[in-house]
């Protein structure tokens, strides 16, 4: 028997800026999330866990680095594909910034990414982030990188 519920999960994305500049980490080839696609540090809560405190979680497993809330910046849902099936997330966007001083931490990313990139507005705009969310994107450079 198929279960007739969707895949509906609350999920946050951490958007770090640092010097005029925003935190993107790639994510790795083989993920079943949007493999080889750039992004920001992301990921889903947990069933007991609300957003604000997912998005520091999330940060700190997938780069390593502490970081403090600045602000929410939005909320929205997306359909994505998870394993070539549909799931549907209920976003929620923070902006953060470093609880310790860079040169203090160690940003050491997890299996989930590849790479990692300190990028401006003009650089954003670039080819090589094409890949990334237009929404995302967009977000990134109307509240952020202004």
């Amino acid at each position: 028997m198929t279960n007739p519920e969707p895949d509906y999960r609350v999920a946050v994305e951490v958007i770090l800026e640092h010097n005029g500049k925003v935190l993107l980490t790639k994510r790795s080839s083989d993920c079943e999330v949007s493999p080889s696609v750039w992004s920001v540090p992301a990921g889903k809560a947990k069933f007991t866990e609300v957003p604000k405190a997912a998005a520091l979680r999330e940060f700190k497993e997938e780069t390593g680095l502490d970081v403090e809330i600045v602000k929410e910046l939005d909320c929205h849902t997306a359909i994505i594909k998870v394993a070539g099936k549909d799931a549907y997330r209920l976003f929620f966007d923070y902006l953060v910034k470093l609880a310790k001083p860079l040169f203090e931490q160690k940003l050491i990313l997890n299996n989930e990414h590849s790479e990692y990139a300190w990028v401006d507005k003009r650089e954003l705009q670039g080819e090589k982030y094409a890949n990334m969310r237009a929404g995302l994107k967009t977000l990134i450079l109307e509240h952020v990188l202004i």
